[in-house]
């Protein structure tokens, strides 16, 4: 079947759309993961603060299950995993795990989060959980007292940023093929 000149302008014109909206698709979807990991970061930093007051306002460090109780608080409102590590890296804290249980996790101080927080003052990374198997991002801010330094790390699943991604990349699809 041979195309006449207008078949062939609509073929043409059909192709042209459809290549600039997988590039204006891809474009959008990357400015979206962006923004979106920024926001949540940012949000996951507030909340790291926040529990480092509660920490800073404690009576002691000394009291496993109060530290244990202030992580799953943390963790509940926040929607975010908790973690308590101390300076030399022994996790404190978790609002994932039970106190019996922290000994299993091992040293988190060489965690890059972590490590930047104890020099800097506030660490973020994305990485894979070696404790939940899951990408994560991870946000770590430092905390001072007269017992220690140590670090208040908030993690969440990047999952929740891949589920925003997909849908936003679904109505681009239908958005774009309701406009062909």
């Amino acid at each position: 079947m041979k195309l006449g000149i207008q078949g062939r302008l609509i073929l043409i014109s059909c192709v042209v759309l459809t290549v600039c909206g997988a590039v204006s698709g891809v474009y959008l979807e990357s400015v979206a993961r962006g923004w979106f990991s920024a926001q949540r970061e940012a949000e996951l930093f507030r909340h790291a603060r926040t529990a480092r007051e509660l920490i800073l306002d404690l009576d002691t460090l000394d009291d496993p299950a109060g530290l244990q109780d202030l992580a799953t608080r943390v963790g509940k409102s926040t929607g975010a995993r908790v973690t308590l590590v101390h300076q030399e890296g022994h996790v404190m804290a978790d609002s994932e795990f039970t106190l019996n249980q922290l000994p299993a996790l091992g040293d988190h101080g060489a965690r890059p989060e972590v490590m930047v927080a104890l020099q800097s003052g506030e660490g973020q990374a994305q990485r894979l959980s070696a404790a939940l198997e899951v990408d994560a991002l991870y946000v770590a801010v430092r905390w001072t007292r007269a017992e220690g330094v140590g670090v208040v790390r908030l993690a969440t699943p990047l999952k929740e940023l891949e589920a925003v991604v997909t849908t936003i990349r679904g109505g681009f699809v239908v958005a774009g093929a309701i406009a062909m």
